[in-house]
Formats: structure tokens, C-alpha cells, sequence
């Protein structure tokens, strides 16, 4: 029973609440963005949270995101799609469908902010210290996406409202073979011969979802 109460634990941090004049304003060329891309993040919220991992963008609404840092949620897995959000970590497994997603999750919001820009013909941005930024809204919150002058390439995404800050490492765009290779395989799944007894733990009736553990 330890690691669905450790999964229900991790889950109630990841899909935490979030939200309830530019000067030296340009217009540049857009920052190429609406593509499939995977980038390491460093995010920091609310002065005690970090977290540390990978994501990749297939499309929009289609991400993946992997914790790697701190090891209490290393392994955990996140996987968005058009019909919903899948939570692993390890042979745990909880799926939450579209209607029942956290808008406030950091996941989400992050997902969505960088969906909304990369939907945009063009882009309003700021010159700053920091780079070159966009500011928008999703979910009612406010975002910041910060871009270098230099490369255009994505640095970081902020919300600002809620002490939420993601820096971007490694920001790599995917070709479109790579992109379709790595979905296929994301796609599929292998039913073995014999399936293992599986215990089902209730999460609370706030995320009207179940757990799954294969033994």
C-alpha cells in the first residue's frame, strides 16, 4: 500500500491550484514555437518547490513530461493528449479524462501557455534585461514567455500571479520523422500473455480518478 499512498501524495503537489502597459514594445519575427520541439526546465514555485526534468511538444494539446529532480518524484511520468492526462510513476498509473483536468496544474498551465503562443501569427514582444518577452493569459493567469534576442529559441515561462518560474535548457527542435517515430511508440502498447493482479486504490472524489498497481 506504500506506493499508491506515495503516488496520491505526488499527485496532490503536481496538480496543485494555480490561478484564481508594454514599454519598448517590438515586433520581431515570431519565434518558431508551433513545432514539435523537447527541452530540459528548471521550475521553482511558491519559494520551496523545485522540480527538475524533461517535456516534449508533439502538438498541441500533445506533451510528455518527465521529473527527474527531487527524488521523491523521480520517475514520475506525465503524459497530455486531446482526450486526457496520464499520471505514472513506476507501475502506478492514474488517468484523468479532459473534463476532470486541473486547469491550475503547473503542467497544464505550461502546456497551455506555450499552445496559445505557438497558435499565434505573430507576436507582440518586450525588450527586457532578461530577453525578449511575451506576455499573455491562460486560464485566467498571467504568463510571461521569455525568448533570447539572439536565437529566438525559448528560456523561460513564468506565471508570475502564482510564483511560478520554468527555465528552459536545452531546447531542441524535433524533425517531423523523429516526431511521428516517437509517437507511434508512445501510442502503442504491448498486452502480455498473463496480466498480474492489479489493486485498485480510490483517489478522493476531488480527482474522480483511480490508481492502478500491478504486483
Amino acid at each position: 500500500m506504500r506506493k499508491p499512498f506515495v503516488l496520491l501524495m505526488v499527485i496532490s503537489i503536481v496538480l496543485f491550484t494555480g490561478c484564481s502597459s508594454l514599454k519598448n514594445s517590438i515586433t520581431a519575427k515570431t519565434p518558431q514555437i508551433n513545432i514539435p520541439f523537447t527541452c530540459g526546465f528548471n521550475l521553482t514555485a511558491y519559494d520551496d518547490m523545485e522540480l527538475e526534468g524533461t517535456m516534449k511538444r508533439y502538438g498541441t494539446g500533445i506533451w510528455e513530461m518527465d521529473i527527474s529532480s527531487p527524488e521523491t518524484m523521480a520517475g514520475l511520468h506525465i503524459k497530455r493528449t486531446t482526450e486526457g492526462m496520464d499520471i505514472s510513476l513506476g507501475e502506478l498509473e492514474i488517468c484523468i479524462g479532459q473534463d476532470k483536468i486541473n486547469r491550475g496544474a503547473f503542467a497544464e498551465l505550461i502546456f497551455n501557455a506555450v499552445d496559445s503562443c505557438a497558435a499565434l501569427q505573430e507576436m507582440t514582444l518586450e525588450e527586457t534585461e532578461n530577453g525578449l518577452q511575451y506576455t499573455g493569459k491562460v486560464s485566467e493567469c498571467p504568463f510571461i514567455m521569455t525568448f533570447s534576442p539572439e536565437t529566438l529559441l525559448l528560456t523561460e515561462i513564468s506565471f508570475p500571479s502564482i510564483d511560478l518560474h520554468a527555465k528552459i535548457t536545452d531546447f531542441c527542435p524535433v524533425t517531423d520523422a523523429e516526431a511521428s517515430e516517437t509517437s507511434a511508440v508512445t501510442e502503442l502498447t504491448t498486452v502480455p500473455e498473463s496480466t498480474p493482479p492489479i489493486t485498485t486504490v480510490t483517489v478522493p472524489a476531488t480527482a474522480d480518478s483511480s490508481v492502478t498497481s500491478h504486483e
